[in-house]
């Protein structure tokens, strides 16, 4: 007896169902992506901040300078009496050289992570908001500037790097930035007025709380 094969019909359902699951489930797939690299991109910088206070420890509470290359300014070196060696250590061997830590996995530059220029080179005693102050962000620049008026309420960060989709699905997007006590933000730039610094040309974003 002869088989029966597939009708044109049968075949145009098949094409149309498996394109309906498609479409079904690749966004799905897309969001698990997008949160697994986001994970992954907050563990980074869960390692550097652990990296950096492990650093403080070693060079008398102060900051380093880079995350790359840490270098103290010479003011810190003669107030704390510290030796030159300070200005030669690599923070790197704080995070055991493991440069896949300075990568994002959502970055498309050089540059995954700044350090807050602010707090940089400074003792860890004299941020007085540990809570309210960065310590390390997403940018596009090895370091930043970011700080917050308090007798306004409001925040000021500039060349952080909003690069991670945003949950809310709108063309803006999302930054991790890591404070000073250890804790993890989600910046959403929809929360801040963007602007350009004519001095500088860089972006400045500002957000009151």
């Amino acid at each position: 007896m002869k088989s029966k094969g597939f009708t044109l019909i049968e075949l145009l359902m098949v094409i149309a169902i498996i394109a309906i699951l498609a479409g079904l489930l690749l966004p799905a797939l897309h969001r698990v992506r997008d949160q697994g690299r986001r994970a992954t991109c907050i563990s980074n910088q869960r390692q550097l901040a652990i990296a950096i206070m492990l650093y403080a420890n070693d060079w008398n509470s102060v900051l380093p300078t880079n995350l790359a290359d840490a270098s103290a300014i010479p003011e810190v070196l003669n107030n704390n009496s510290m030796d030159a060696a300070y200005a030669s250590d690599s923070l790197t061997d704080y995070y055991n050289n493991d440069s896949a830590l300075l990568v994002c996995p959502d970055s498309s530059s050089d540059v995954s992570y700044g350090l807050n220029a602010v707090v940089t080179g400074t003792q860890i005693s004299r941020i007085t908001n540990p809570a309210g102050t960065i310590l390390l962000a997403d940018s596009d620049h090895s370091t930043f500037q970011a700080y917050s008026e308090t007798d306004n309420d409001t925040e000021y960060i500039e060349s952080i790097l909003f690069r991670h989709g945003n949950v809310l699905k709108v063309k803006k997007g999302i930054a991790f930035a890591t404070y000073a006590d250890g804790h993890i933000e989600q910046l959403f730039e929809l929360e801040f007025t963007a602007t350009v610094n004519e001095s500088n040309g860089l972006r400045q974003y500002t957000r009151v709380k």
